[in-house]
């Protein structure tokens, strides 16, 4: 089993139990897993074109998604941030309330928080380009660096991530975990998934225009302003200052507060 503070995944018929989430690593390596796990992102269905795409055999993907998203056990992805602090990837396997979260802790011993959730009631995006590559540079190998930009790419949303070396950064990191189809289709899908903005407040952290976000902090969904700063802290990039002319906090006022649209496909079409 998986400790995640603060995160609950006791299930229905089990409250009191010690929780269903369990360490996923061993599915990294499993045939059709990053089909199965970045499909999604792509807004692809379940079919023989993602298949094709990421040159697998289909009932391979459909195999590992299932055990993926099997309710007796919620796989886990841990990833190292850093300086104590933890991110997890958990598929959230509620039979009627499924979805992939991300989330986010400080340090030991400190709770969760939910940063971005992918399927079902989504929130998002939830991570820029540029803190997704620190992320992964972050990791101490080149497998680990491939493994973790791809994991966490489901949540990326950027208008910044749209570009030849960004396209490059993501072909590598597929062809690094094994993927052997379509690359360059799936690197553009990734890059595209989910154009938006980011800035920095006047209290330095980095926010997101999307409404759906919880970065963005006129959404419905937003974290609050501690929980805010401290993932701000956990995923800015060392060394790099935001460019000029960015938005500042009176502007939050302007940002887009509708309710988010469902962009990607529903745990239905993959059942």
């Amino acid at each position: 089993m998986v400790d995640l503070p603060g995160y609950d995944d006791r299930g229905p018929d089990d409250l009191d139990g010690p929780g269903l989430a369990r360490n996923g690593s061993e599915l990294l390596n499993r045939a059709g897993f990053w089909a199965a796990h970045l499909g999604p992102a792509l807004d692809a269905d379940l079919d023989e074109e993602l298949a094709e795409m990421f040159d697998e055999q289909l009932d391979a993907i459909r195999s590992t998604y299932e055990e993926l998203t099997d309710p007796a056990g919620w796989p886990v992805f841990p990833i190292d941030a850093g300086g104590g602090a933890q991110l997890a990837v958990v598929y959230r396997n509620f039979e009627e309330d499924e979805g992939i979260d991300f989330l986010l802790s400080n340090g030991p011993g400190e709770r969760y928080v939910r940063i971005a959730v992918i399927e079902g009631a989504l929130e998002g995006p939830g991570i820029s380009w540029a803190e997704l590559t620190s992320i992964a540079d972050r990791q101490g190998d080149r497998l680990e660096r491939a493994r973790t930009l791809l994991l966490l790419t489901p949540m990326l949303g950027d208008q910044e991530a749209a570009t030849p070396t960004a396209r490059d950064r993501l072909r590598e990191a597929l062809a690094v975990v094994g993927v052997t189809g379509d690359l360059a289709t799936i690197a553009d899908g990734l890059v595209t998934a989910s154009p938006t903005r980011w800035s920095s407040t006047d209290e330095g952290s980095t926010v997101c225009e999307h409404p759906g976000s919880t970065r963005n902090p006129a959404s419905h969904v937003a974290l609050t302003p501690t929980d805010l700063r401290s993932v701000c802290q956990v995923l800015q990039p060392s060394g790099t200052q935001e460019a000029a002319g960015q938005l500042r906090f009176a502007d939050l006022e302007k940002m887009d507060t509708r309710p988010i649209g469902n962009g990607r496909v529903p745990p239905s079409a993959w059942s």
